[in-house]
């Protein structure tokens, strides 16, 4: 929040940074449902 972010938009930051793990050799599709649901965690993690 001291960087002029939102109190919502730091701790998503925060909760995507915890997530974010990079699982080598799965499939795109699969990454991409991983990151969606991560987003959407994120979005609602406050």
């Amino acid at each position: 929040m001291a960087r002029g972010l939102k109190e919502e938009d730091a701790v998503g930051m925060i909760v995507r940074g915890f997530l974010d793990v990079g699982i080598d050799g799965i499939p795109e599709e699969l990454k991409a449902d991983i990151d969606a649901t991560i987003a959407k965690i994120g979005e609602t993690a406050v």
